[in-house]
């Protein structure tokens, strides 16, 4: 009966495979999402911790004894 209606309405089955299609999709695009966002995240986490080390190295050569100029 179900295979009758597709065969007189191919429209149907075609919208059909396109959703389940894009449903497909949709859940392979939220698990990359989760990977991505974790990946991101580990990228600022790297980008912070290095732009505190040059940071603090720039602080020592600012309050280093030699670079103290008396008056």
């Amino acid at each position: 009966m179900f295979s009758e209606f597709v065969c007189k309405k191919p429209v149907f089955g075609i919208v059909a495979s396109f959703t389940g299609f894009g449903a497909s999709v949709l859940m392979l695009l939220q698990d990359l999402s989760i990977i991505l966002g974790f990946l991101c995240a580990l990228l600022g986490f790297a980008a912070g911790f290095y732009t505190y080390k040059i940071k603090r190295e720039h602080w020592k050569k600012v309050k280093a004894p030699h670079n103290h100029q008396s008056h």
